[in-house]
This record gives structure tokens, C-alpha cells and sequence, in this order.
């Protein structure tokens, strides 16, 4: 597999470096019409993104910052990859026919025959926008004649300003890149939630800039350059070596970008929140609220040192209402059990503990009208096998670890499980949560390892040898970790 990896690189390294040269020199041969040299770009945008993708991913590892409970960097035709392969060819042809759209705006403002210019410009694009093609073999082919493009007089153009609106729009052009490209190195440190505007937000500021202007900057010497007589008598090579060039100056910009976005010091929104459960006093429910959680739970099961009654909860539920989103517990519930609940307690979702499997978790949610969130106790890759089947019927899920055979509780029992099996799961777009012995000191860890919407604790904000009490002080600690994670 790795030697499959590292040839499928060498591959996609090679044709990013060519690939440019191809289309110009098909474009310029007439192997290529308008059409067909557009389409060629779009394969082009496609490799330069592979490129960034290969190199950043190796970045990744070797800082330590992969996401995802990864050893090794996603390939390119992963999940993840594809899905950032959509947003980073937008972006790639955002930047490319941005700065042409701004340059050939700027044409127009400093060419003093502009009526002549806009029929060039018409010319060149009309027949291709009504017959598909501005091919003149083509166009004959169906029995139209190509109009004949006016000829433009270059003295007629005022060039110190149109090179001024070239720079300044490639520099604007090319800080929208510099910002919104951030997410390929992101998306490696968080594979499920790495958005354009996380990205945004991570690689904004003064190196932003400077990181723009040193692309605008490169690009433009290296057009200067390649544009000497020395360069211009290679012919076809000089193409090759120029779009090799091009490759080299995308992916040192990239290095550039990823370097901020995979360092310790960025500062990137909150990956995942918390929910504290088992809160039985008016105390400790003011301290989960004010220290950040978005989600707090009440056990309704009898058995359980954090057991609260349906009256205590009903009081506790309405200090909390508006505040925070809260969780009732249940196990095997009946519908009888849940009736008499939610009569008295105003709860805004279930965690629910069924071992009957989607069906239950279905009819609950069907019964009660309220969101489910279904337990999933996890001990090894096979305790996985429903998933696909239970989110589908639930709201979202929760992995616990698997109690053991003679355990009274489901849940709460301060054991933890391997969180790198959690990668085999079939869980989608379904919001999931992680629960099963975490606690202040290993938090931060398990959200890298496995990337969860949210993280539950109970036990492990407990006051030393005292179960069911909670420990403000732990509980302070344990949403300031997930908050740093």
C-alpha cells in the first residue's frame, strides 16, 4: 500500500507539472478551442489540488497534527479528500477567472478605444456562448462562418495603469485564495468539521497579506522572466518549463498557508462542546451553564448513584430553560415509564439506553415527539454493526464503553475503550457524542483522536470516592480543556 501511495504522488506530482503546458500548447496548435482548453483547466485545477492535498498531508504527519484518529494522511481519493476537491477547484477557478474578470475590467479602463476592445472581447467569446465552440472547423462544420476578431492597436492602451489594476486586483484576488485555500491543510487536522470559514478565520491577519503579496509577487517575476528572449527561443520547451514553474510557486504558497494553519499557535474555533450529565443540585447546574456546556443531563434510572426524581428534574429542567439544551436519560424505557416523565418534566431530548436496537429507538422518537439520542456501547470494532441502522432512526449518537457483564449500570461507569475503532463506524452527517471515562486530563486527547460533534462526562467530573456528587472545580476544568482541544 505504500508503495501504491508514493507512486500515485510521484504521478500526481508529475501531471500537476505538465499539465498546464499541455493545454496552452493544444490551445496554441489549434488542437484546442475554447471549449476544450477549459475543460483541459478544470483537470488542471483537479491536479493542483491532489498536489496541495499529497503535501499538506505530509506536513500533517510529520507535525503531528493529523485528525481523525489517523496514523497516516488521507489519501487523495478518500472521502475527505473528494469532498475538499469540490471546494478547492472552486476556489482554484475563483482566484483564476477573478483576476482575469479584474484584469480584463481594467483593460477596458485604461484602453482608450474601448469600443474596439469589447468587440474583440465579443468576438472571441460570442460564437463559443451561442454554438458551443469558437472553433472555426467546427463552426463550418454546421455551416457557420467565425466573425473575424477587430484589431487591436496596443499603443492604445494607458499600460502604467493597467498594470496597476493588474497588481492591485491580483493582490485582492490572491488574499481571498491565501484565506479560503487554508482548508486543505485543515482538513487534514480535522477531517469532519474543517469549513471555508474556519479556514477563513485561521489564516487571516498580517502573514495573510504578506503571503498574498509574495504570490503576486512570484507570479509576476516568473512571467517577466519566462518572457526574456533567452526563454522565448525554447519553443516547446519553454511551455514545459514554465508551467513546472507555476506548479513550484502554487505549492510554496500552499507550504506557506498550511505552515500557519498545522502550528499550535493558531487559534481555530472550538472542534466539539460538551455535555455534563447526572446534575442533581441547583449549584452544580449553574456551574455547567456558566462555564460553556451546550447540553446537560438528568439519569432516570433507579439504580444509578446520580438518579434524580422526576420533581427535582421538573425544577431543575425550568431554571435551565432557554439556557441550555437538556437531556433525560432513560433505560429500557416503556412508554408508560415516558408518558408519566414527560408529564412533569420539561425535557428538550432523550438519551435513550434500548437494547432492542433501531426499531425502539424509532418508535420512541415517534411516541414522544422528542429528538433521540441513541447509546451505542462500544468495546470492539464488531459492537459497531448496527450503526448504520440506529442513526438512521435516531437524532444522534453516543458511544459509551461497554459495561461489563455483571455491571448494574448501562453507562457512568468511568470506563474508557480504544477511540480508534470509532473510525470503522458507519456514522455519516449524524451528530455523535463520546462518553466512556474522560475526564479534564485526557479530553483534549480523545477529541483529536476521533473528531466527535460532542463529548459527555459524568463520572469524571465526580469528587473523589463520592459517586454521584459533582465537583464544580472539575467541571470548570473539563469545559476549559474541551474549549482549548
Amino acid at each position: 500500500m505504500t508503495a501504491l501511495r508514493t507512486a500515485s504522488q510521484v504521478l500526481i506530482f508529475g501531471l500537476a507539472a505538465v499539465a498546464p503546458a499541455a493545454v496552452y500548447l493544444g490551445a496554441q496548435t489549434g488542437l484546442l478551442d475554447l471549449k476544450n482548453a477549459i475543460y483541459g483547466l478544470c483537470v488542471v485545477t483537479l491536479l493542483y489540488h491532489a498536489a496541495a492535498w499529497e503535501m499538506t498531508g505530509l506536513m500533517a504527519q510529520r507535525r503531528k497534527q493529523l485528525g481523525g484518529g489517523r496514523d497516516v494522511p488521507a489519501p487523495f481519493w478518500s472521502a475527505a479528500a473528494l469532498r475538499s476537491a469540490v471546494l478547492g477547484f472552486c476556489i482554484i477557478f475563483a482566484t483564476i477567472f477573478g483576476w482575469i474578470g479584474l484584469t480584463m475590467v481594467g483593460s477596458l479602463l485604461t484602453y482608450g478605444d474601448s469600443a474596439t476592445l469589447w468587440g474583440s472581447l465579443g468576438s472571441a467569446v460570442g460564437d463559443f456562448i451561442q454554438y458551443g465552440s469558437n472553433d472555426p472547423r467546427e463552426l463550418a462544420a454546421i455551416g457557420v462562418e467565425a466573425e473575424a476578431s477587430p484589431a487591436l492597436d496596443r499603443q492604445a492602451v494607458n499600460r502604467n495603469a493597467l498594470l496597476g489594476v493588474i497588481a492591485i486586483s491580483g493582490v485582492l484576488v490572491a488574499y481571498f485564495f491565501v484565506r479560503a485555500w487554508a482548508v486543505v491543510p485543515l482538513r487534514h487536522r480535522r477531517p469532519r468539521k474543517a469549513f471555508t470559514f474556519h479556514a477563513w478565520r485561521a489564516s487571516g491577519g498580517l502573514r495573510a497579506l504578506w503571503t498574498a503579496g509574495l504570490l503576486v509577487l512570484s507570479a509576476g517575476l516568473s512571467a517577466w522572466v519566462f518572457n526574456l528572449p533567452l526563454f522565448t527561443t525554447l519553443g516547446a520547451y519553454h511551455a514545459v518549463l514554465s508551467s513546472g514553474v507555476a506548479l513550484v510557486v502554487f505549492l510554496s504558497v500552499t507550504w506557506l498557508i498550511a505552515d500557519r494553519i498545522l502550528s499550535d499557535g493558531v487559534e481555530l474555533p472550538a472542534r466539539c462542546y460538551a455535555k455534563i450529565c447526572g446534575i442533581k443540585t441547583p449549584e452544580m447546574l449553574e456551574a455547567v451553564i456558566s462555564n460553556g456546556a451546550t447540553h446537560v443531563g438528568f439519569v432516570f434510572f433507579e439504580k444509578s448513584p446520580r438518579n434524580v426524581s422526576p420533581e427535582t428534574a421538573a425544577a431543575l429542567c425550568e431554571q435551565a430553560k432557554g439556557r441550555i439544551s437538556r437531556v433525560g436519560l432513560v433505560v429500557e424505557p416503556t412508554d408508560a415509564f415516558l408518558d408519566t416523565l414527560l408529564a412533569t418534566v420539561d425535557l428538550d431530548m432523550l438519551q435513550v439506553h434500548a437494547h432492542e436496537g433501531a426499531e425502539r429507538f424509532a418508535a420512541i422518537r415517534a411516541h414522544t415527539g422528542l429528538p433521540v439520542i441513541a447509546v451505542v456501547s462500544v468495546a470492539e470494532e464488531s459492537d459497531l454493526a448496527a450503526v448504520a441502522d440506529i442513526r438512521k432512526a435516531a437524532d444522534g449518537l453516543l458511544f459509551d464503553a461497554k459495561p461489563p457483564k455483571d455491571a448494574e449500570l448501562p453507562g457512568g461507569n468511568a470506563l474508557g475503550f480504544d477511540h480508534r475503532v470509532l473510525a470503522k463506524a458507519k456514522i455519516g452527517n449524524t451528530p455523535w457524542m463520546l462518553a466512556g471515562g474522560l475526564t479534564p486530563e485526557n479530553v483534549a486527547e480523545a477529541i483529536a483522536v476521533t473528531q466527535p460533534t460532542y463529548v459527555d462526562v459524568s463520572s469524571g467530573v465526580e469528587k473523589d470516592g463520592e459517586r454521584g456528587t459533582k465537583d464544580a472545580a472539575k467541571i470548570r476544568a473539563f469545559l476549559a480543556a474541551v474549549a482549548r482541544a
